[in-house]
């Protein structure tokens, strides 16, 4: 009767989550809408065809989730072996950077080009988090910091590069000239969604089969559980947190990379409006599930995608966009500090 009772705790958690998180969003707005003395109705429409109201919307909501998928099970795989990597956002940049000079400078058909940019884009993101990793498990600092103050880092080089070696053509704009067409993403259908969202869902399935179903996996999980208890049983902790680095910020430079030979084409200053950030709520709503992932980034696109919509269509302030978004991640962050369990 008892176990009984906690599964059906989960499941309605399971559905009552995202309505809770859509009615905070819906309520955020109306808000917003009043304070503004915008017509309200308007701006709900405005959110409901930025979303899955057109042809366009859907297409938006696709183009936001991507990255936000792999941000999200790139913070989930570390996190599950107790490191704690904020700095996805950092290494997104890095693999946008590194993808962006290898689309400016080879000359490589497309069926070699793509794959070429994902590996450089995957050790370039890879390296740069790999960087805290040997520094905490060398000196014992504290991942967290290192990885939070590198984000910064990779933005400003991102800056640097933009402004300077990388400089496009086109004067008084912070972006690079575009990448080789042969660089460019497939898009699906005649449409702006690239295949991407694919490649994005088959990393989060890979990374789930990773962590439960093979050798590797299980040691990474045992130490994340307790790494004592791994080191007694023979388990190599240096290569494994490594190993999880690696991989863990290979996956968010992948995003980076998509980012760039699937929508942009081009390196732009600021191209990620925080998806880094983000991926660490929807990595942390599913429990740091994998497979959990891939629903809560859809949700958090279609935020993004909505919101976004509402300041073109309905004239809310950009400023207040945001604002919005930063509500709903706060609220999001509250609810799981309360330890709901989603999945």
């Amino acid at each position: 009767m008892q176990v009984a009772k906690v599964k059906l705790d989960v499941k309605l958690s399971r559905i009552t989550f995202p309505i809770l998180i859509v009615a905070i969003v819906f309520a955020v707005l109306i808000l917003a809408s009043l304070a503004l003395n915008k017509d309200v109705i308007e701006v709900l429409q405005s959110f409901y065809r930025g979303t899955f109201g057109t042809k366009h919307g859907i297409t938006a909501v696709m183009l936001r989730t991507t990255p936000l998928l792999l941000t999200g099970v790139a913070v989930a795989l570390a996190f599950r072996a107790r490191i704690i990597n904020i700095g996805a956002e950092g290494q997104l940049y890095i693999g946008a950077l590194i993808s962006t000079w290898a689309g400016l400078n080879l000359d490589l058909p497309q069926p070699l080009f793509v794959p070429i940019l994902f590996i450089l884009s995957f050790l370039g993101g890879g390296a740069w988090a790999s960087v805290a990793a040997f520094l905490k498990v060398k000196f014992g600092t504290n991942e967290f910091l290192v990885t939070f103050m590198m984000n910064f880092v990779a933005i400003f080089l991102t800056s640097w590069a933009i402004l300077g070696p990388l400089k496009g053509s086109v004067l008084g704009l912070a972006q690079t000239d575009n990448i080789s067409q042969d660089a460019i993403l497939p898009v699906i259908d005649d449409t702006r969604i690239h295949v991407g969202i694919v490649i994005s869902i088959l990393v989060c399935i890979g990374v789930y089969y990773f962590l439960n179903k093979t050798k590797k996996g299980f040691e990474i999980r045992t130490v994340g559980s307790n790494t004592t208890a791994a080191r007694t049983a023979g388990i190599n902790t240096f290569r494994s947190i490594m190993i999880v680095m690696l991989i863990s910020g290979g996956i968010a430079g992948i995003a980076g990379m998509i980012e760039v030979t699937g929508i942009h084409h081009r390196l732009l200053d600021g191209i990620s409006p925080g998806y880094g950030y983000t991926g660490i709520v929807i990595a942390l709503i599913p429990n740091l599930n994998p497979l959990g992932v891939i629903p809560t980034a859809f949700l958090f696109g279609t935020i993004y995608a909505g919101t976004e919509s509402v300041h073109r269509i309905a004239g809310l302030p950009i400023g207040m966009v945001y604002a919005i978004q930063g509500i709903v991640l706060l609220a999001v962050i509250s609810l799981r500090s309360r330890r709901i369990r989603v999945w």
